[in-house]
């Protein structure tokens, strides 16, 4: 007999005909919540209910690398891990060597004890004696497997195989467990298909010690491609989903090739995976799952509001405001998520969000709840974004250091004795918070050409390292921020603006990167200049053809503006490295569409990248001499995305807040790298404007060509457009308009349906949108 009932439920036995059976003794028979297949033999009530395992997390790690192409040190290199558990257990770094190899090159395999949080558990491939094949790559390892790609040369770290090498058998045997902690299992099924094949229903027709167990098999003869699943109830009446609208897809981790087969047409393979009612996750490895009942994740989701995740059966009695408690605050209210996933509890007073709250009710134990979704609702941009000034606001008596950081408990300014990036720390400072949860502290002193960074503590422990976000100069690689002083940073008479251009439409663009323009032997250009700022504005050169090159080739081609692929400081070139144009250093090019420091020149442009002054006066001396050769200049900005988000300043000043996110808690990544920023949020939105506003008076800029401005909200284009125009209207923002966006609502995003919303005012031709301009020729 199965029972499907998330409350104690009592039930006796009756033929139709007047005869009842009851238990041994009378009464009636009872089940407890969570209940799901219960036998009844000589008046005696029996149990079958799954029995999760106990939690004992461990986590497969499987990297795949393949050594660049002449890379010497290939052979050497092996696999450094390190990270921290949900438990809050450390996994100490350690070495580790390749363990095997297959199609694609070298393999590693291990497993390792603790389950970790996407960006908790980390690698290095490297040699014993740290030799890097790129920098820190933090792994997610939520489902109980990471497994990535790395092409030897890139800083990428790819989640998915590459397709040649994507295992793809003709016929797929699938496990898919299913848990509802509730014991609800009446009418949930799964619809399930692959590319190329038709939709298909699948029951869940067993049950094990997990929970219940669909099996089915899925064929094709040009092999089996993301094969995607719905957790569904109501069968075709598709009366809701777990655990929402969106697919998923079965990972090529959880997928074993069992028989090659002759020449792959006949191969087979099994998959299988484990999921759980109200989570997003597809499992591949059930031992990271903890199905005890019980509080088991928390945090503050409103300004007076904590979301609790819940495991194992629920009794709704037992979660209510006289059994729930929230250390420092009064439980109003507490409702249960219609799934039971999750209770949410909302206190009578407001919460402070840079504090840690220990939840716990009767039986379920106690979590500790610390700032999280609460930083993207409207309500915390009402009570906390701030209109004023931040970074480092030098004076030659002192320097004044301001951080917006309303969910961190303590901030500490690091000094460093000097701008090396690996130089020593010279002395620490703590910030006061101040209005709006910024921090700030004034220094005494010239702290002029000075390298910083500020240590950001939070309620539940985390302490992180950052740039300053609003940093203007940066040692190299960017990790650390510099004062600079007015004298030291002055744009002088090279930053000064071009007389007023006119109409955007009498506009001809050309567009180049800097790297590209001169980095080849044959350009023309001076060794020391090729691939930096200044070979761009170096004259009286020609090619080896004996054509004019570099900007004498520009000033003839007769157009007005020159649009820059970005030149703020990005991620993907080691700035230290070989920057120079040798085959092997071609790893060593990067367009630049993986921002870092936004208001920070690139390094590698620069004569000294470890020079923090160097880049920004020779990006300074660019823009003026393409000025001088009566070029304007429209710069190439990517605010819809960073190079990494774990990394960043943004998210290790304010975790969570810049970003979007699903309502899984996952980063939305609609731009397709992995991460699209919430222009549509305050800070996000003053951010964008105020760098703008800072490129066009500090360095002079004549315009701003906006990556995928799709993603970004109308309103900020808006204001983008209304701080320019205090400055000069005719500089130019153009951008691609391109819908990509499946999170907002679409009249809300800069899209080319939108265009006539773009600008304040009665002309909305200043803002163009989706405009590409491509020159053909040769040098």
């Amino acid at each position: 007999m199965r029972i499907n009932t998330s409350q104690a439920t009592e039930f006796v036995f009756n033929n139709g005909a007047g005869v009842w059976d009851n238990p041994a003794g009378g009464g009636n028979y009872r089940v407890e919540p969570g209940t799901t297949y219960a036998a009844v033999a000589d008046k005696q009530l029996s149990f079958t209910n799954p029995v999760p395992p106990q939690y004992e997390p461990k986590t497969r790690v499987i990297v795949h690398y393949a050594p660049a192409a002449g890379d010497t040190a290939g052979a050497q290199r092996g696999v450094y891990l390190w990270g921290n558990d949900k438990e809050g257990n450390t996994l100490a770094g350690k070495h580790y060597q390749f363990t095997g190899e297959d199609s694609f090159g070298k393999v590693f395999e291990t497993e390792i004890p603790g389950a970790y949080e996407p960006g908790k558990l980390g690698l290095i491939v490297t040699t014993p004696a740290w030799d890097k094949d790129g920098g820190d790559r933090m792994l997610d390892a939520s489902s109980g497997t990471a497994e990535v790609w790395i092409t030897g040369g890139s800083d990428t770290t790819a989640t998915q195989a590459p397709a040649q090498y994507q295992k793809r058998p003709a016929v797929l045997d699938v496990k898919v467990h299913y848990l509802r902690p509730a014991g609800d299992y009446q009418d949930w099924d799964l619809w399930t298909w692959a590319e190329g094949l038709n939709g298909s229903s699948r029951p869940f027709n067993s049950h094990d010690d997990w929970g219940k167990l669909a099996t089915f098999r899925l064929e094709s003869g040009s092999g089996i491609a993301s094969p995607s699943f719905i957790v569904r109830e109501g069968a075709d009446a598709w009366k809701s989903k777990d655990p929402g609208e969106g697919d998923r897809v079965i990972p090529q981790s959880a997928i074993t090739v069992t028989d090659p087969g002759g020449n792959g047409t006949n191969s087979k393979g099994e998959a299988e995976i484990w999921l759980v009612s109200g989570d997003w996750t597809v499992y591949t490895n059930p031992s990271v799952i903890n199905t005890k009942r019980g509080l088991v994740k928390a945090e503050i989701s409103g300004l007076s509001q904590i979301t609790a995740r819940l495991a194992g059966p629920v009794d709704p009695a037992a979660l209510t405001p006289q059994t729930v408690q929230v250390a420092g605050a009064q439980v109003a209210n507490v409702e249960l998520a219609a799934d039971k996933s999750a209770v949410v509890i909302t206190t009578a007073q407001p919460l402070d969000v840079a504090a840690a709250y220990q939840v716990s009710a009767p039986e379920y134990g106690e979590v500790t709840a610390s700032a999280g979704a609460v930083v993207r609702t409207p309500e915390f941009d009402a009570a906390y974004a701030y209109s004023g000034a931040l970074g480092a606001q030098y004076e030659k008596t002192g320097t004044t250091f301001a951080l917006w950081a309303p969910t961190a408990a303590q901030v500490h300014v690091r000094l460093y004795k000097t701008t090396d990036r690996e130089a020593q720390l010279a002395s620490e400072h703590a910030l006061t918070r101040g209005e709006k949860g910024v921090w700030q502290v004034r220094l005494p002193g010239d702290l002029d050409g000075t390298a910083y960074d500020f240590r950001v503590t939070f309620a539940n422990g985390t302490e992180n390292l950052s740039p300053d976000p609003y940093a203007h100069a940066a040692v190299e690689n960017g990790m650390r921020s510099v004062v600079l002083s007015p004298e030291s940073a002055s744009r002088g008479a090279q930053g000064e603006r071009m007389p007023a251009f006119g109409p955007a439409t009498n506009a001809s663009i050309s567009e180049m990167n800097i790297r590209d323009f001169s980095i080849h032997p044959d350009s023309g250009i001076s060794a020391a200049k090729r691939g930096k700022y200044l070979g761009v504005v170096e004259g009286g050169t020609q090619a080896k053809t004996g054509n004019p090159s570099g900007l004498d080739y520009l000033k003839q081609l007769g157009v007005t503006h020159v649009q820059i692929m970005p030149f703020y400081d990005f991620g993907s070139v080691d700035e230290s490295g070989d920057l120079g144009y040798a085959a092997a250093q071609h790893g060593q090019q990067n367009w630049g569409y993986d921002p870092e420091n936004y208001n920070v020149p690139e390094g590698s442009y620069a004569s000294n990248p470890a020079d923090p002054k160097a880049r920004l006066a020779e990006a300074k001396q660019m823009v003026a001499g393409l000025h001088k050769a009566g070029l304007r200049v429209i710069m190439d900005v990517v605010y819809n995305h960073v190079y990494n988000p774990e990394k960043h300043a943004f998210n290790l000043t304010v975790p969570g807040y810049y970003f979007r996110y699903d309502a899984a808690g996952k980063l939305v990544n609609n731009s397709g790298v992995g991460n699209d920023t919430a222009s549509e949020r305050a800070m996000m939105r003053k951010y964008i404007v105020d760098s703008v506003v800072y490129w066009a008076t500090e360095y002079g800029v004549d315009g701003f060509r906006f990556d995928l401005m799709g993603l970004h909200d109308v309103e900020t284009m808006r204001e983008v457009r209304a701080a320019l125009n205090q400055i000069d209207p005719s500089i130019i923002v153009l951008g691609e308009g391109w819908d990509m966006n499946r999170t907002l609502p679409k009249d809300a995003m800069a899209i080319q349906p939108n265009a006539g919303k773009l600008a304040p005012g009665p002309d909305p031709r200043k803002v163009d949108m989706g405009v590409v301009f491509m020159l053909q020729g040769q040098v």
